[in-house]
This record gives structure tokens, C-alpha cells and sequence, in this order.
């Protein structure tokens, strides 16, 4: 979801925006007549921090599956990166949040006796 998030992210703000900000006369006009008043660079790197932040929690996540005797660092990974996902509003904020519990779940977990 963090992944997805971070294209339509890209998608809205890059072609629609564009798009919008032709037919309104100008929105961006004052920002280099990019749509909605963000800059095309600005856009990217939220955009490639998204992706980022959702292949390492993709992963981390596959990496507690593979190996649950560490759970406990792949745990941070996701966690981690599902936290800074929420900059790129971390798939919609659906993504981040399920990657946060994820992440907590595999911290939490005692293997049983």
C-alpha cells in the first residue's frame, strides 16, 4: 500500500496537477506553472521516498517470514520505515498504520514455551 500510495501520490500531483493547473489559467502559475503549487523535485523525492520506505517494509515483513528467530530486527525495519513512509503519506496512511502494528507484532512476539 505504501508503494501504491507513493505513485497515485506522483499521479495526482504531477499529471492532474498539471492538467488543473491548465484549465484554471495559471494555479502554479507563480511556482514554474506546476499544478497545485508543488515543485516537480519536491514531488519526486516524496515520490522515491515512497517507494523506498515501501520496499523495505516489504521486505522486512518477507524477512520475519523467512527467518522468525530474528524478529526482533526485522521488527525495527519495518517499523521503522513504516514511520518515515507517513512524510509520502505512507499509502494513503492506510499503509503506514499497518505497517506500524505489523512492526509491533513482531517486537512483541514470545515464542511459545
Amino acid at each position: 500500500m505504501i508503494i501504491l500510495g507513493a505513485a497515485f501520490e506522483y499521479w495526482m500531483f504531477y499529471y492532474v496537477g498539471r492538467f488543473v493547473g491548465g484549465m484554471m489559467g495559471g494555479l502554479g502559475g507563480m511556482m514554474g506553472g506546476f499544478g497545485y503549487g508543488y515543485g516537480p523535485a519536491l514531488v519526486l523525492s516524496l515520490t522515491v521516498v515512497g517507494i523506498i520506505c515501501g520496499a523495505l517494509v516489504v521486505v522486512g515483513a518477507a524477512m520475519i517470514r523467512a527467518r522468525p528467530g530474528e524478529h526482533v530486527a526485522w521488527g525495527v525495519v519495518v517499523l521503522v520505515f513504516s514511520l518515515v513512509s507517513f512524510v509520502d503519506t505512507g499509502g494513503l496512511y492506510v499503509g503506514a498504520i499497518l505497517g506500524v502494528i505489523g512492526g509491533a507484532f513482531a517486537l512483541g512476539y514470545r515464542r511459545p514455551p
